[in-house]
């Protein structure tokens, strides 16, 4: 049983304390503590070397500490620290990917833009990483489980500006590497963190009820990937999060600013604004 743990911003577009840095993209520190075991996992790694380095050297945070670095999918925002970390680690870390991370990715309009993070898991195991591919649900210890794919049902949560290589093929990106991991606190319910969330936060939601067979959920943090989101979707958004009684809820990265401003006027103080260099208590 998780009897403490919190999520301390490392990487995040704003800032919240002077002396740190922000740039667009996201790294999270989860700090555990299961059955009497300390543990603490990396979820993602922001878009730089430079920054998540500086960031955690600011905060005092020791890369040996770091026994597991889960990336969330594999685009350039979420992946491009890893490198920098695992040169500088004196012992291996395990990395949690899908096996869908790899490969081209691209952001579609009047030119493809790259986007992918150009690692392999050969360049991870060369930089010495030890590589885990998850591509079901997974469970890291007893109560924290990573989603694998996540199913989508939602209509509103559909993607047609990303884009993948397949063989010789540009094809809509449907996100088969995205995780997400739950934190079942046992007595409120999950905790969801998400990486860009491009499943959608309903369907990403949903999928973690099924897996788990738990209904509560105490909260949401992480990259909401809500921004230029219609008002249909935004308001279809609003209405399921305003079903779930939240005690957090807190847009990262992607979310997007107004419509997290709009998430925080429609469904109160529960929506909070934590920026690098914030903690949040989970449990």
């Amino acid at each position: 049983m998780i009897t403490k743990m919190t999520v301390t911003v490392l990487v995040n577009n704003f800032v919240s304390k002077s002396g740190l840095k922000g740039e667009h993209g996201l790294s999270l520190l989860l700090n555990i503590e299961e059955n009497g075991i300390k543990n603490s996992i990396l979820w993602d790694t922001g878009q730089t070397q430079e920054t998540l380095l500086s960031n955690m050297e600011a905060l005092n945070l020791k890369i040996d500490d770091i026994s597991t670095v889960v990336l969330s999918h594999g685009h350039y925002d979420h992946t491009g620290g890893l490198a920098g970390l695992l040169k500088l680690a004196s012992r291996p870390i395990k990395v949690l990917a899908s096996g869908y991370t790899w490969g081209n990715r691209f952001k579609n309009g009047a030119a493809l833009k790259q986007i992918g993070s150009g690692l392999t898991r050969e360049i991870i195991l060369d930089l010495g990483g030890v590589v885990f591919e998850v591509n079901q649900p997974h469970h890291i210890t007893d109560q924290l489980i990573l989603t694998g794919p996540i199913e989508r049902t939602e209509p509103c949560e559909t993607n047609d500006v990303f884009v993948r290589s397949s063989g010789p093929s540009i094809v809509i990106d449907d996100f088969e590497d995205e995780l997400a991991l739950i934190v079942n606190t046992v007595s409120d319910g999950l905790f969801i963190i998400t990486g860009c969330c491009h499943a959608g936060i309903i369907n990403t939601i949903k999928y973690s009820r099924k897996i788990t067979g738990i209904h509560n959920v105490k909260g949401v943090i992480g990259g909401l990937h809500l921004i230029d989101a219609n008002i249909f979707r935004m308001e279809t958004t609003r209405n399921f999060l305003r079903t779930l009684s939240c005690d957090v809820i807190a847009p990262l990265h992607c979310s997007g600013l107004s419509e997290t401003c709009y998430l925080r006027r429609e469904l109160g103080d529960s929506v909070k604004f934590p920026g690098v260099g914030e903690t949040v208590q989970i449990i």
